[in-house]
């Protein structure tokens, strides 16, 4: 913010007039220069640019997306910008596609950020954009075209081998089982598998039982989950890999309940997903630092426009949140 200082100077004049018996006299006493500094803060006012930028993601009903989105809006308001989330509430990839069709088709799109379902769906889409000086960011993972301008978000080795690493020093290698569950997308399972293989590598005896898939909707999840504790009642570890981990608490809550010995650990930081922490009910969540992957995708969109360079690729820090420094991510 830039400061001026303004200098007033203030003449103030005293005039006095006294009248006396025999002649009319006019006196005038003295003139008083007063110089007073005077701090004004001016703030700059940047004209609102037309158009809009999009965040086009999938299953936008799961409060995964709550902290990215805080993210998203921060930006728009520095930048003043007009914004919207949208996309399909629960998986589905036709509604999409479709999606991405009327935004590149929409004369006012200044930019798209996208959480992709599928690379190669969306890539017919991606390609056109760009040869209508749209730019597309992707999010969460990036894609094996180049044809997008950017990518900012988690690296799906990095995240799996410091699960894997956490869990190893909470668990130890002797007679442990471990498993990772989350959904079918193009993200979740190679996560849950650098996991697996990472933890083989610092435990050779452990057992990895195989991946528990499911196609991403609340309900699906909440069955994967109570089918997968029954057919594997002494695993000792699930890595629960996507957002819809937090969606899931009352649920473990249940099983834990009902005489389960088997530790959770949760993937990113919503609100119930930390207090579950807290509570003792999860061992911790591996957090992906989704408040700056939309704060930045949607500068980075805003600072092509301008004409600067931006990144090819941002990755993001993986945080591990333990009930040791849950209490500092806690709203």
């Amino acid at each position: 913010m830039k400061k001026f200082t303004v200098f007033l100077v203030l003449m103030l004049v005293v005039v006095a007039c006294g009248t006396k018996t025999e002649t009319k006299e006019v006196e005038v006493t003295r003139v008083v220069e007063v110089e007073k500094i005077v701090e004004v803060e001016v703030v700059p006012v940047v004209e609102k640019e037309a158009g809009t930028y999009y965040w086009l993601a999938a299953n936008n009903s799961n409060s995964f997306y709550d902290p990215g989105l805080k993210g998203w809006h921060a930006a728009a308001e520095e930048l003043n910008l007009n914004v919207e989330f949208v996309g399909p509430e629960e998986p589905n990839l036709a509604e999409q596609i479709s999606t991405l069709e009327t935004l590149v088709a929409n004369p006012d799109t200044r930019g798209i950020f996208y959480y992709a379902m599928d690379f190669n769906a969306g890539e017919p889409m991606i390609i056109e954009a760009q040869d209508k000086g749209i730019p597309v960011i992707y999010g969460n993972t990036d894609s094996p075209f180049k044809t997008r301008r950017g990518f900012v978000g988690t690296d799906s080795a990095i995240m799996g081998q410091q699960a894997a690493g956490y869990v190893k020093s909470l668990i130890g290698c002797d007679d442990v089982s471990v498993a990772g569950l989350g959904n079918n997308g193009i993200v979740v399972p190679v996560r849950l598998q650098f996991f697996l293989d990472a933890f083989v590598a610092l435990c050779p005896d452990a057992e990895t039982l195989e991946l528990g898939l499911n196609a991403g909707d609340l309900q699906s999840s909440i069955t994967l989950l109570e089918s997968y504790t029954i057919a594997h009642p002494d695993v000792t570890l699930i890595w629960w890999g996507d957002g819809a981990a937090g969606q899931l608490v009352e649920v473990w809550k249940e099983i834990k309940e009902s005489g389960s010995k088997t530790l959770f650990l949760g993937t990113d930081m919503q609100q119930p997903a930390l207090e579950a922490i807290r509570d003792g009910d999860w061992v911790g969540t591996i957090g992906q630092d989704t408040f700056a992957e939309e704060y930045w995708g949607l500068k980075f969109l805003y600072a092509y426009n301008q004409g600067l360079a931006i990144p090819d690729s941002t990755l993001l820090s993986t945080m591990i949140i333990t009930p040791d420094n849950v209490d500092q991510y806690l709203d």
